[in-house]
């Protein structure tokens, strides 16, 4: 695939996401305080948002995935020959997005019959939730593989700047933060709290632009060179 397509496969991600979570009116996750009546209730007043929200859903992770493989384009300048740090970039990447998919079928799962019993709504909404907000540790090691290969890079012109290495080990520690959702219902901790939603999303909303701009800088650096070679 172009490099370039790849490359801003990252944004068109990003703007999924964020369109996935303005029709669903789930810009900020529905707290798992609700009661089973609530729950429903919220569904029924967001149906058509809902289904759609999952749709865009399914559709994102093709692009993240192609994102994942720009890095990966990368990272295989820095390792040389053998690349397992490359592949597994890749791999994490694949497993990052692949909680997407059953958070779009329990949402439709949840919105497709209403006029169940209230708790099965509830419990296929938790479900969805769970799926969306709490596999932290695929996303987490994804940046710190990705820190540990710049750190790692022995070429005379260094692929990507040794700052950029400290940049995704910090989003890494942040986006672990989805673990905790599994403990609580209530605060900071909860799957619609600072540390398991706001966060990550923040740091997913500040890494995506900065690795985008870095890519495509080096992709213009050596179409540069070419041209000039």
């Amino acid at each position: 695939m172009n490099i370039k397509i790849c490359i801003w496969s990252g944004p068109v991600a990003y703007i999924l996401f964020v369109l996935s979570g303005v029709a669903g009116g789930n810009f900020s996750p529905m707290s798992p305080e609700l009661t089973a009546a609530q729950v429903v209730a919220y569904y029924q007043a967001h149906l058509l948002g809902i289904r759609v929200a999952a749709v865009l859903f399914l559709i994102s992770p093709a692009f993240f995935i192609a994102f994942s493989a720009a890095i990966m384009a990368e990272m295989q300048r820095m390792e040389g020959p053998v690349t397992p740090l490359a592949w597994t970039q890749l791999v994490l990447g694949v497993f990052l997005v692949m909680p997407f998919l059953p958070v779009a079928i329990f949402w439709t799962a949840a919105s497709f019959r209403l006029d169940r019993p209230p708790e099965i709504t509830q419990a296929l909404n938790d479900v969805a939730w769970l799926f969306d907000v709490m596999p932290g540790a695929p996303a987490a090691f994804q940046q710190l593989v990705i820190g540990v290969a710049i750190l790692l890079d022995r070429n005379v012109v260094r692929v990507f700047p040794r700052w950029l290495a400290y940049f995704n080990f910090g989003v890494g520690i942040i986006f672990a933060g989805g673990l905790f959702c599994a403990f609580t219902k209530t605060g900071i901790f909860a799957w619609n709290g600072l540390v398991p939603y706001f966060l990550p999303s923040y740091a997913f909303t500040a890494w995506v632009p900065v690795m985008t701009w870095m890519l495509w800088r080096n992709h213009r650096r050596r179409a540069s060179l070419e041209v000039g070679g």
